[in-house]
Parts: structure tokens; C-alpha cells; sequence
């Protein structure tokens, strides 16, 4: 199911199996960025470890700073470095290549992610307040 809006952020799970007692889910999960699956593969994905994660980084969104409209020096991004940039947790994605950190700039989010373990990075201007509102969307392991 996907969560979000696809053609601007968006996240998918899609469920493949789950323990017999709902503990553990596991399935396809994709990050969707302007309408491109972010890794694009059907990794064996633990939903609620991944949940988790992401929902740990909302403390970090609501009290970051701003990051106006500098340059981001992507090497100190990288290595947790840059100011005001909080690091998205994507927990069994990252052996997949995928990265994400967010700023913000007025009543922007500055997005951005790497599908490639850094190599290249790209930038997705969003509404302040939307990777939050995606993440709080999903539901808890225990209704799916």
C-alpha cells in the first residue's frame, strides 16, 4: 500500500508474509520520490523495525533547525557533520544504497537522498511538514 503522495514523496509497503503470532512483517518497502521507487528492488524489508526508525526521527524533524538555502557540503552530510540536517533513519535500505536527510528552509523541507550509498545525491523541494505527515501515516505493525 502506498502511503503519501507517489508523484512527490510517498512511502509503499508492500506485505509478503508475517510470523504466525504478527510479531515480525516483513515485505517490499520503497521510499517513492517524484514517482521513482527509492531502491526500486523487492528487498525482504522488516516492517517494524523499519516503522521504528523512521518514526525515531520525528523528534529530530520537529526540532531541527533551519538550513536555509545554503550550499550543504554532502561529505560532512554524509558523515553526520552538517548542521541543521537530521539523518533519516532507513534501516535495512542502507545495505540497498538508500539515504535520506532532511533541513528545511521557510516553509520548505529540503530532501535529500541517495539511491547509491552516496555516490550521487539528489534534492526534492517539499512542503514543510510532508516526510513527517508520510511517517506518522503508517500503520502499526499490528494492523497490517
Amino acid at each position: 500500500m502506498i502511503y503519501g503522495d507517489p508523484y512527490e514523496f510517498a512511502i509503499d509497503f508492500d506485505l509478503t508474509w508475517k510470523t504466525d503470532d504478527g510479531r515480525w512483517q516483513y515485505g517490499a518497502f520503497n521510499f517513492i520520490i517524484d514517482g521513482k521507487y527509492l531502491p526500486g528492488t523487492v528487498a525482504d524489508t522488516t516492517y517494524s523495525s523499519m516503522r521504528y526508525l523512521l518514526c525515531a526521527c520525528i523528534d529530530d524533524m520537529v526540532n531541527a533547525g533551519e538550513l536555509g538555502e545554503r550550499i550543504v557540503d554532502l561529505k560532512k552530510m554524509d558523515v553526520g557533520e552538517e548542521e541543521n540536517i537530521v539523518d533519516i533513519e532507513t534501516g535495512e535500505l542502507d545495505q540497498e544504497g538508500v539515504l535520506l536527510w532532511l533541513g528545511y528552509s521557510g516553509d520548505e523541507e529540503r530532501l535529500f537522498y541517495s539511491g547509491d550509498l552516496g555516490q550521487t545525491y539528489k534534492e526534492k523541494r517539499l512542503p514543510r511538514g510532508t516526510v513527517e505527515s508520510v511517517i506518522r501515516s503508517l500503520p502499526k505493525p499490528e494492523d497490517l
